[in-house]
């Protein structure tokens, strides 16, 4: 009896570590699928690329993409949510630290230029791309953007009491779309320059005359 214990015993843990090593390939893949998407739709636009073409470019079949992904769509919103989510991990790393306003909009700046440089192939993915999501994707993806905008105005306004929440929201939007531009368009830098460079326009921005 106790050898039969045993035995069911080795049987139910190898079982777990196969399924462990599975969702661990799917998980790669998974990444290899998306970063491949990203670069496919940043350099031919979203309507020109096919799921066999995602696949073949991330080394896996047509149809073995819909194991990961039910459509071009859900590719796409798991592209715009896995940016998003880089951004709020920096933003949470730049703010863990208290630090005096204009300290934390330093740090915080810092963090949305180094976060550019992570999901540069995803910031062109602009309202044209946003219409082929399904509503329930739209709606969601929005709402995280719309919460990293106002993280955005929060610092502002805490550097700058006298502006009011549109204001702030409009330099917000400028800043942010600054960085971005520079950080596509800024290949004849290198990183470090770059990095610097986008940071002090941001920066000034955001300054009084």
């Amino acid at each position: 009896m106790a050898e039969q214990a045993n035995s069911a015993q080795q049987g139910e843990i190898a079982v777990a570590d196969d399924t462990r090593r599975t969702v661990r390939r799917r998980g790669r893949r998974r990444e290899i699928l998306l970063a491949e998407a990203a670069r496919l739709f940043y350099e031919r636009g979203y309507g020109s690329v096919g799921i066999d073409e995602i696949g073949d470019a991330a080394g896996i079949s047509g149809p073995a993409v819909y194991k990961h992904f039910p459509s071009k769509q859900a590719i796409l919103a798991a592209v715009i949510e896995q940016a998003l989510e880089r951004v709020r991990e920096h933003i949470d790393e730049a703010l863990a630290e208290p630090r005096p306003p204009q300290e934390q909009l330093a740090a915080f700046l810092r963090s949305q230029v180094e976060a550019a440089f992570h999901v540069r192939h995803v910031i062109p993915l602009g309202r044209a791309d946003f219409a082929h999501l399904d509503p329930p994707d739209q709606q969601r993806l929005r709402r995280e953007m719309r919460l990293i905008l106002q993280e955005w105005s929060h610092l502002i306004v805490e550097t700058r009491p006298e502006l009011s929440e549109a204001e702030a929201r409009a330099l917000a939007l400028g800043a942010q779309g600054l960085i971005h531009f520079m950080i596509r368009m800024g290949d004849s830098l290198d990183r470090e320059r770059l990095a610097q460079r986008a940071f002090e326009a941001a920066h000034g921005a955001l300054q009084p005359l």
